[in-house]
């Protein structure tokens, strides 16, 4: 029985019930239509977790499962070079001839992890940039005043993402066309958490030494403009 299986899962799932949506009688897509839809659908890379000789871990709401290190890692590497669609990685050796249900639970579970995040179609276009943009200055403006919004927007996944102070006040500066050398950033950066009042913090202390506050912050800087920057441009949150 469909609905009793489905409903059992949402029970099971702890999955809220929706009421705002009906429909009247069900028409399948063409198994063709079906799969180029599919084919289409395209990750991007958001984490890159650990990965225990076990394999790849993933907590979700019936607990934690665990993914084959090979298959999984994988997917994560090609993530890691950019955005990967389903019909990429169908041809991935390991999943060369695998059902597609077990590739299509692979990139659930990606994304319940929050390693990945499906790519909007268009929305790297230059209005959805535009306003994603003028929201990220925003939310660095009012980080920079003494707020702690952990989040930046990207039109790329049309949604938010996760980010530290750091992140986004830096990508506050770059996005108001200041000076992006490095030990710039580090001083505007030093001087805003002072202006606010802020402690910059190592393992779970404040630190008061000027100096160490420096080199803490600059480290901090180098990593959002090295490994980090990468990650920005592919999200098109900043060129």
């Amino acid at each position: 029985d469909v609905a009793l299986r489905e409903t059992l899962r949402d029970f099971a799932g702890a999955q809220s019930f929706r009421r705002d949506i009906y429909r009247r009688g069900v028409t399948g897509l063409a198994t063709g239509e079906h799969l180029d839809l599919l084919d289409a659908l395209t990750l991007i890379g958001l984490a890159n977790p650990p990965r225990g000789e076990a394999g790849i871990e993933f907590s979700c709401q019936l607990g934690t499962v665990t993914g084959d290190r090979a298959l999984y890692g994988s997917l994560l590497d090609a993530l890691a070079r950019g955005p990967l669609t389903l019909r990429e990685a169908r041809a991935m050796p390991g999943w060369v001839g695998k059902p597609l249900t077990e590739l299509l639970q692979a990139f659930a579970l990606l994304v319940s992890g929050g390693f990945a995040h499906p790519v909007m179609p268009g929305g790297a276009a230059g209005e959805a940039v535009a306003s994603c943009r003028a929201l990220n200055r925003a939310i660095a403006r009012m980080n920079a005043d003494g707020t702690s919004i952990a989040n930046l927007v990207s039109p790329v996944v049309g949604s938010a993402i996760p980010a530290n102070l750091t992140e986004t006040l830096v990508v506050g500066e770059l996005l108001e066309g200041r000076d992006a050398r490095p030990e710039q950033l580090a001083d505007n950066l030093v001087a805003i958490l002072a202006r606010t009042g802020r402690k910059v913090q190592k393992d779970g202390a404040a630190v008061t030494d000027p100096g160490e506050v420096h080199r803490l912050t600059a480290e901090r800087v180098n990593a959002t403009l090295g490994t980090g920057a990468e990650f920005l441009r592919a999200l098109a949150i900043v060129d």
